[in-house]
């Protein structure tokens, strides 16, 4: 008897946009190697290229961009049906150019300020930046301006 043989799959739901499975009888990565196979086939929107204008905080450019890159982008499929893919460059395969039809353009403008009583808490040892500073913790939120590049 192999160790496969009492391997099957539990549907639990199966609709449209989302179906929920249990593999049943199958060591754990294997399973893992199904979900890396159905995660690479899902198409995504993401940030991928970062310019950064003016960094006056204390996150390096690098960490900013990748942490950009972390955030989940959602939007309404009818808005972007416009939207062309972009190929990346691949061994000797040019990437496609960056034109109107395959960018979006994001703009991240917050800038942290002191508090009118921030420095004076400071001087007393404050270090909570929530206290000292406004806009000190930037969220997705402060994303905005979302448009295509040729708007």
């Amino acid at each position: 008897m192999t160790a496969y043989q009492n391997f099957h799959i539990e549907i639990h739901a199966n609709d449209r946009h989302e179906a929920h499975f249990s593999l049943v009888g199958i060591d754990a990565s294997i399973a893992n190697a199904f979900r890396r196979i159905l995660l690479s086939d899902i198409a995504t929107l993401a940030i991928e290229d970062v310019f950064v204008n003016q960094n006056t905080s204390i996150i390096q450019d690098e960490v900013l961009a990748h942490r950009l890159g972390l955030i989940p982008l959602q939007g309404d499929k009818q808005g972007l049906k416009w939207l062309k893919w972009r190929n990346k460059e691949e061994d000797d395969v040019p990437a496609d150019p960056s034109t109107d039809e395959n960018t979006i353009i994001i703009h991240l403008n917050v800038e942290c300020t002191w508090k009118p009583e921030g420095k004076a808490r400071a001087k007393v040892g404050e270090s909570d930046p929530l206290l000292l500073y406004d806009n000190s913790h930037s969220m997705a939120s402060s994303l905005c301006g979302l448009r295509s590049s040729r708007d």
